[in-house]
């Protein structure tokens, strides 16, 4: 059995100071795409 106490601080939102944002590419919209080039950057 699994402590909740020790899993709750783990429910919080990711710090946004941590997060960046970059466009890609729509081949992201077909789950036949499972390649690294889903997550590259768009240039």
């Amino acid at each position: 059995m699994l402590d909740s106490a020790k899993l709750l601080p783990l429910l919080k939102p990711y710090p946004p100071e941590q997060m960046e944002f970059y466009l890609v590419s729509q081949i992201v919209n077909s789950p036949a795409n499972n390649t690294p080039d889903c997550a590259a950057p768009l240039t």
